[in-house]
């Protein structure tokens, strides 16, 4: 599916009070290799999460390392240290999923799986990027909405719940993640 129908049908499902507001965005660099991009979302015109496949690849590149270094597996022809080697890209990861660091490519991936799952499902997936859309969902509603706890959430989520509770006039079960200035370079940054 190509993103500007991808993009159209999830934001279809987003909640009234928040359709006008909140835009999904992704470009690809054409001359780049692989065609690397960048996704973002925004609120009210101002870039809330910006998704890039260089500055994901490199910090993932930077983590991987570090997490090599530590346990001594540095050798990939090693056989004793294969294990540890690529060990390490899966932690790195995890790492930067929860710092909210993630790609172009998996925020289009999420999108078309946050399609095909059932409303229900939303909240107990374990991707971050398809629980935060779905917070925008209008099939999950006031109630259901009312009802969640955010503890221990991850901060993409909680943001998006703190909004769609806020433009719905519903009262906020968490503290609102702290709001960072925004950055006034754009693109990708390392």
């Amino acid at each position: 599916m190509q993103w500007s129908q991808l993009k159209k049908r999830a934001e279809a499902l987003f909640a009234d009070a928040v359709r006008r507001r909140v835009e999904l965005r992704s470009t690809r660099y054409h001359n780049a290799p692989d065609q690397m991009g960048r996704g973002w979302i925004t609120i009210d015109k101002t870039e809330m999460i910006s998704m890039c496949d260089y500055s994901y690849e490199y910090r993932q590149w930077q983590e991987s390392d570090r997490l090599r270094q530590a346990s001594g597996c540095v050798d990939f022809r090693d056989p004793a240290h294969q294990e540890g080697y690529y060990r390490a890209y899966d932690q790195a990861q995890v790492t930067l999923h929860a710092q909210s660091v993630f790609g172009r490519w998996e925020f289009v991936a999420s999108l078309r799986d946050y399609l095909n799952t059932p409303v229900k499902a939303i909240p107990k997936s374990p991707n971050p990027i398809i629980r935060a859309v779905g917070m925008l969902d209008a099939r999950v509603g006031k109630r259901r909405l009312a009802a969640m706890t955010m503890t221990n959430e991850h901060p993409l989520v909680q943001k998006l719940y703190a909004f769609r509770c806020r433009a719905e006039g519903l009262p906020c079960l968490v503290t609102e993640p702290s709001r960072d200035p925004p950055n006034p370079k754009r693109g990708c940054q390392a």
